[in-house]
């Protein structure tokens, strides 16, 4: 799997990667401001699918964006496959609402050419699918009050597992990710115990258990990033492109 680190969005932190292109035609949600990055590394019309893990600004907030530029460029060169969303129900509906925020009006139009050409997919524990040469498991993790969904694919061809784990303290479904997963991208947001995100202790605890999986920090904050490359971790910059 080829993973492009997008870049941090437009949270108030130095390094938080949260959005990631995957093989160049998929995403791994889409943060508020990261629409001018991923348009440096790939063209929106060659989307299959994006995976959103959960409704915060730095997880889906550029979703609407991408949704309207996907259907412009299918307006125009005329494609008719759809853009497959997967993602929380209702997570329609809120792009709804941010196109009229936005833009204005609750143009039928609009949204008659949304359902066209995305087609958004409801997730929840335990759902399994096939897309883009990957088999897919959706996973409920524990993400203090905020419902929200990790990811494991499962490369059709080599068999090797890559995991996101969404934003989560530690649970039992982040260690079933890792357990079964060759490569792990993994929520490190938090310097110490925290009740929605995983520190930087139980992350290096947890890569100890899970040797036989390569644990990548994701999502981290200032503290986090100062504390785990004090301690030793590698952490993905913006803009890093690696092939596992």
């Amino acid at each position: 799997m080829k993973v492009t680190f997008v870049g941090t969005s437009c949270t108030w932190y130095t390094r938080n990667n949260t959005s990631f292109i995957l093989d160049d035609n998929m995403l791994f949600d889409v943060s508020a401001g990261n629409y001018k990055h991923i348009i440096k590394y790939i063209d929106i019309f060659n989307l299959n699918a994006i995976f959103i893990s959960h409704w915060h600004f730095d997880h889906l907030g550029d979703l609407n964006i991408i949704t309207t530029r996907f259907i412009r460029e299918s307006e125009k060169n005329g494609r008719t496959e759809k853009l497959r969303v997967y993602c929380k129900n209702g997570t329609a509906e809120r792009i709804i609402a941010q196109n009229t925020l936005f833009l204005g009006s609750e143009d039928e139009k609009d949204i008659d050419l949304l359902k066209k050409y995305v087609d958004f997919i409801d997730i929840d524990d335990g759902f399994e699918f096939d897309e883009s040469g990957y088999h897919i498991k959706v996973y409920r993790v524990d993400h203090g009050k905020v419902e929200c969904f990790g990811f494991t694919f499962e490369d059709l061809s080599t068999h090797k597992v890559y995991a996101f784990s969404g934003d989560t303290r530690w649970c039992e479904n982040l260690e079933n990710m890792l357990s079964i997963s060759n490569v792990a991208f993994v929520d490190m947001a938090a310097e110490k115990e925290f009740p929605s995100h995983l520190s930087v202790e139980k992350f290096i605890e947890l890569s100890k258990k899970y040797s036989n999986c390569k644990m990548v920090p994701i999502h981290t904050s200032d503290q986090s990033l100062k504390l785990g490359q004090e301690r030793g971790l590698e952490i993905p910059s913006d803009g890093d492109i690696i092939e596992y």
